[in-house]
């Protein structure tokens, strides 16, 4: 067993990808070796508007992708780290995003990303938002972000702004369709929608 020495909350979802564990930490993730549980690298997402680590990380292809928030008071970012162990000497070597939106940084003060499961989807991520847009990124495209906004292939809006979306993406690849609910005041509405363009690459 290892020790980890920083807070990853009641709502850590672990991740496993490249022979490596992913913890997250407020709006940080850690990487461990998954034979020793040596610690590999912090990634460091530099949000400062949600501190909260309560979505799942996805891994997929090299990259991993999760988010946090601010509680219920809006706040908070998704971001997207390269797995690769730059520099296998040195356990604490911190990493930068490829990319990060953030709430009040190209994303509306009122976005937070609360419980938001993502689904990858070909070449996009399909991740929901509280600020009531469920957001596609264009994941070839943002791996030049150099840390700051991805590119956006298309968002949504089906239930109006504001409508909470706290949930994961479903995507239907029979169909074509991806769905999810949103908050209301009395309940939750289903939402069906068109998946991202040219998923079938």
């Amino acid at each position: 067993s290892e020790m980890c020495i920083r807070d990853s909350g009641y709502t850590g979802w672990l991740a496993y990808g490249d022979g490596m564990i992913f913890v997250p930490s407020g709006s940080d993730i850690l990487a461990f070796n998954a034979d020793d549980l040596t610690k590999l690298w912090v990634g460091s997402s530099g949000v400062t508007s949600g501190m909260q680590s309560s979505c799942p990380i996805i891994y997929k292809d090299g990259y991993i992708y999760s988010g946090t928030t601010y509680g219920t008071a809006g706040g908070g970012g998704y971001y997207c780290f390269d797995t690769t162990d730059e520099d296998p000497r040195f356990p604490n070597e911190i990493k930068r995003p490829v990319w990060c939106m953030e709430a009040g940084k190209g994303l509306d003060n009122s976005a937070s990303f609360y419980w938001a499961g993502a689904a990858v989807i070909g070449n996009y991520l399909v991740v929901p938002c509280d600020d009531g847009y469920v957001y596609s990124v264009d994941l070839e495209a943002s791996k030049s972000a150099d840390g700051g906004m991805p590119t956006f292939a298309d968002k949504l809006c089906p239930g109006g702004e504001g409508k909470k979306i706290r949930n994961s993406i479903v995507y239907d690849e029979e169909r074509g369709r991806i769905m999810f609910n949103a908050a209301v005041s009395r309940g939750c509405l289903l939402y069906t929608s068109p998946s991202p363009r040219d998923v079938e690459e």
